[in-house]
């Protein structure tokens, strides 16, 4: 399809103003993870000189470092501070090992109202409501696409679990979905509690109205994702906790 035409269909999809398509908030579940599968399996976890090897349940394991049910490759690339994302087709898993608590990456996760401050390309992000654990978010993303800009609105639900993590799922836009979850997981290392470290996981699925303007919406959306955990990683180590 010539490029042109990519970029009219994605016009159409993205540029104000909003026509909003009110869908009903639903909790979204994740896909299906393979850790799933293997909570029951053994696994050999080597101790200390000071200590015998000790066998643990891959649960246990998970619970203490998640970070072993991840490729190797996968590991090495967290554990150098760069974000990781895998998926395809608007569906994609996004983490970065962050070296904080779990409160400071939440107190940033969770600053709705400032996400304009520090998420590339949201010039607009503010809270329009809160009902105990949820909250109805709106913000603004812009794309660029060669040397055009374009931007698109959207309202966001949000159920939290406090330093856990948060769903959402859009209830307006000019998307067909977009719906997913961030989780956050202590790392244990070393048996060492003053070396903070948290897995931030973001599942998410992402899908345009238009089946033309997909290669496209991926492409960007993706390079998005990992601009996102970038930004989320220096937010929390600038701040003066």
């Amino acid at each position: 399809m010539p490029k042109m035409l990519l970029i009219a269909t994605f016009i159409s999809i993205t540029s104000p103003p909003l026509c909003a398509e009110t869908v009903s908030a639903r909790m979204w579940q994740p896909p299906h993870s393979d850790t799933s599968l293997l909570n029951n399996q053994p696994l050999i976890i080597q101790g200390s000189s000071k200590s015998p090897s000790k066998n643990f349940t891959l649960a246990e394991a998970i619970s203490a470092n998640p970070l072993v049910t991840l490729p190797d490759l996968e590991q090495l690339t967290l554990q150098q501070g760069q974000p990781v994302v895998t998926g395809k087709d608007g569906n994609y898993t996004a983490r970065i090992l962050i070296h904080a608590s779990p409160s400071q990456v939440w107190s940033v996760l969770t600053d709705y109202a400032h996400y304009f401050r520090f998420m590339p390309d949201m010039p607009v992000s503010k809270v329009l409501e809160i009902n105990g654990n949820q909250y109805l978010l709106e913000q603004v993303d812009r794309y660029h696409i060669a040397l055009l800009t374009f931007t698109a609105r959207t309202r966001l639900r949000i159920t939290e679990t406090p330093e856990s993590g948060y769903s959402f799922s859009m209830v307006e836009g000019k998307l067909k979905t977009l719906q997913g979850a961030w989780t956050l997981q202590p790392i244990t290392v070393n048996s060492d509690s003053s070396k903070n470290q948290v897995l931030l996981t973001l599942i998410v699925e992402a899908q345009p109205k238009s089946a033309s303007a997909q290669g496209m919406f991926y492409q960007l959306f993706r390079a998005r994702l990992k601009a996102k955990l970038k930004a989320i990683n220096a937010e929390v180590n600038q701040r003066n906790f």
